[in-house]
């Protein structure tokens, strides 16, 4: 784990992230648009987060905890732990519809690629970590494309279904690496003296250890809606997949799975807006996660069943008058840390932060 050094580290942080595929209220007198599987696409990509902290000798204000297992320093909390999202679509053009005199919807125009739907993502994570000079410790970098295919994405289905059920499926590729070229074994690390104390019990070289990959996502979506009152919830049951086909670092074999199965669960509240031009607004959204790894991790300290499977619960309140920032809470367990290189440390934590993302104002 990280050990404090008695230099004082203070990292005040800003995070302004948006992505140019936000969901802007149309400003028009005759009510916006119903939700479409294009519309469902977007609001449902994955948020950015942001949770930090001030950490010195003489005052600690963390906004995180992290509490490691078969380490002789348990605890930890990060200067700053960051999920950055961007995601950028291309043939992102939607049908629209009206409301008519009689309160029925109307298909009123734009003829648009029906079937496909593609979103490019670049995505970083960033941890400054309290040692003596607030690193950024092997950053992650993540960056491709998904190709989404529309099942049922056409005017008169959308119309039959009465807006209330989608369903779509995607395939992507990514690359995935952490930026460094030092060895990934700590064995074989040509470190300083001074900083030899950071791999202190890792068999992988986190001081500066390469990590990199590559890997196919594909993925099932199926969004459903109900009403509760004046207020409306979409749902969305993700089902997902990665392989790591090539490019992944051969001293990583044992530590790292080729293979990871995830089933996400994600709740979107929406309420009547106040605003005569808006339709609603979204105030709130629940999001849980469950990941397993099958393959082979033998290598990794304590290895067992729960070394292979991460959770999280992640709440959303979204920020009033704000389209793109909310507040979140996020409680979780990993039992392979999903920080690049890092792949050894296994924690319970618990984060109080920013989030951006595609919250619905419409």
């Amino acid at each position: 784990m990280y050990f404090y050094r008695k230099k004082t580290s203070i990292i005040i942080f800003l995070f302004l992230f948006l992505a140019p595929s936000c969901i802007d209220a149309q400003e028009t007198l005759i009510k916006p648009t119903k939700f479409t599987p294009k519309f469902l696409v977007r609001a449902f990509s994955e948020e950015g987060t942001i949770t930090g902290g001030v950490i010195t000798d003489d005052f600690r204000l963390p906004l995180n905890y992290y509490r490691y297992s078969g380490v002789s320093n348990p605890d930890s909390n990060f200067i700053m732990d960051a999920k950055l999202r961007a995601q950028y679509y291309m043939l992102e053009n939607d049908f629209e519809f009206r409301r008519d005199e009689n309160g029925d919807y109307k298909f009123i125009g734009n003829d648009i690629p029906e079937r496909y739907m593609i979103q490019f993502a670049a995505n970083i994570d960033v941890r400054i970590i309290p040692q003596f000079s607030g690193p950024v410790r092997t950053p992650s970098f993540m960056g491709g494309g998904r190709v989404f295919f529309l099942i049922g994405n056409n005017k008169e289905k959308i119309l039959s279904k009465k807006f209330k059920e989608f369903h779509n499926f995607y395939l992507g590729y990514y690359h995935y690496s952490n930026g460094q070229d030092g060895a990934t074994l700590a064995s074989n690390a040509n470190l300083l003296p001074e900083f030899q104390y950071i791999n202190a019990n890792h068999a992988l070289n986190v001081y500066n250890g390469s990590f990199g990959t590559n890997f196919v996502n594909f993925g099932y979506n199926y969004y459903f809606n109900h009403q509760s009152g004046s207020d409306e919830h979409w749902h969305n049951m993700n089902i997902d997949s990665e392989f790591h086909t090539n490019g992944v670092d051969p001293d990583l074999q044992g530590y790292f799975s080729r293979l990871k199965l995830a089933l996400n669960y994600s709740i979107i509240s929406l309420k009547p807006s106040e605003d005569p031009i808006v339709e609603c607004e979204e105030y709130r959204r629940f999001k849980f996660h469950f990941e397993y790894r099958p393959l082979d991790t033998s290598l990794l300290p304590n290895s067992d069943f729960f070394t292979d499977i991460s959770s999280s619960i992640t709440y959303f309140f979204k920020l009033p008058l704000s389209t793109f920032t909310a507040w979140y809470m996020q409680a979780g367990f990993q039992g392979s840390d999903d920080y690049n290189i890092y792949l050894e440390d296994k924690n319970f934590y618990f984060q109080i932060g920013i989030a951006t993302g595609n919250f619905i104002y419409k």
